[in-house]
Formats: structure tokens, C-alpha cells, sequence
């Protein structure tokens, strides 16, 4: 059994009761940072995407050659299609923090501000 075991009460706005929690010296791994992978859209590189479908060469799937059946004309229109959405919204790898990436989508600012003003009255009240 454990005997450096202390035990604490959290004071945040999880919820209306305060969580009670223990620590201990057991060392745990921390978890490495998380990323997401997110492609970014605007109005400009949407523009840039149009412009990009429109300098490609659709001559060899417009007017094909005789003996070429469907499933090739369109794994072709798919793959200039697809390298243009690449170059036009190319994936990036972005860190998560909770700024930047709200815990759900209906936890609106007014809510934010309500919670965190919550935390500082239990705080207050649990010193």
C-alpha cells in the first residue's frame, strides 16, 4: 500500500460539488502534445483552388483515347482534381489548446465568461 498518499480538494467549475482528488510520488508518463490535422479555408485560397481547376489540361479525359474505359477516365479526373485541392488547401498540423479549440460547439463566450467567473468566486470562497 501506498502511504504517501495526500488528498486534495479541487476548486474549479467542473461542477457544483468540488472534486476531491489524491496525489501520490508514482511517477506516470505524461501524455505528448496533442495535434490535429485541419485543412484552412478562405475566400482566397478557395479563388486559388478555381484557378488552379481551371489551368488544368482536361483534353485526355474530355476527348479520351479510343480504347480507354470509364473507370480510367476517372481515376484520372479524380487524381487532377484531388492534386489541385492538395496544392489549393494543403493540410496543416496545428497544436491543441483549449484557446484556440473550444471544448464543444455550444459552449458559447457567454458561457466561458460565466464559467470562469464562477471559478473565481470558488475560489475565493474555498482560501
Amino acid at each position: 500500500m501506498i502511504s504517501n498518499l495526500v488528498p486534495s480538494i479541487l476548486c474549479s467549475d467542473v461542477s457544483d460539488h468540488l472534486p476531491v482528488f489524491v496525489t501520490s510520488s508514482v511517477k506516470i508518463p505524461c501524455k505528448s502534445d496533442k495535434f490535429i490535422y485541419k485543412r484552412m479555408h478562405s475566400d482566397n485560397k478557395r479563388a486559388n483552388f478555381l484557378q488552379n481547376l481551371c489551368n488544368i489540361d482536361w483534353s485526355d479525359i474530355v476527348d479520351p483515347v479510343e480504347h480507354m474505359s470509364a473507370d480510367t477516365l476517372y481515376s484520372a479526373f479524380i487524381q487532377k482534381f484531388f492534386n489541385a485541392f492538395e496544392n489549393s488547401f494543403p493540410v496543416k498540423k496545428l497544436k491543441m489548446t483549449n484557446k484556440k479549440f473550444h471544448r464543444k460547439p455550444w459552449i458559447t463566450p457567454g458561457l466561458v465568461k460565466s464559467c470562469n467567473k464562477k471559478t473565481k468566486i470558488i475560489q475565493v470562497l474555498c482560501q
